[in-house]
């Protein structure tokens, strides 16, 4: 079954404006002309920040226009388990995140039960040689991973 998302969706007539982030796969007709840049998330593709059910996201899309990146920092956000942009890592671990893993660049990740994966500082102000319980999430982000069709 092929789905299509045209971005913004606007409600009117009685229709409800979905509430959740657009799904990785889901074939998005991006508002405007998108531009191009490189991406850390694949090292190519469309990118193209816009608002969705009121919060801002930066969405990549491949030559076929399917969602294989969507991030966020927008502080109203909250992932399935009710996460948001400041959450502890406490409470990451708490509903149910894997532990912290360190990418080649320093940075901490985590990935949440509900598909999210979540980007955590060292602490505070980056000062921490180590992650701490108090260290906060920046930003939530989902990818397409490399054997995903």
């Amino acid at each position: 079954m092929k789905r299509i998302l045209v971005l913004p969706i606007l409600s009117f007539f009685g229709c409800s404006i979905v509430t959740t982030a657009p799904e990785l796969g889901t074939r998005l007709v991006l508002p405007g002309s998108s531009y191009f840049f490189w991406s850390a998330s694949t090292a190519s593709g469309r990118t193209h920040e816009t608002k969705f059910a009121g919060i801002t996201y930066l969405v990549e899309v491949d030559k076929s226009n399917r969602l294989i990146y969507i991030s966020t920092t927008d502080q109203n956000f909250r992932t399935p388990e009710g996460l948001g942009v400041g959450s502890t890592l406490e409470v990451l671990l708490a509903k149910g995140a894997s532990q912290p893993i360190a990418d080649a660049f320093g940075r901490f990740y985590t990935q949440l039960p509900s598909g999210w994966s979540a980007e955590i500082t060292l602490g505070s102000g980056d000062t921490e040689p180590a992650l701490q319980q108090s260290s906060k999430v920046i930003r939530y982000f989902k990818k397409k991973s490399p054997s995903s069709p």
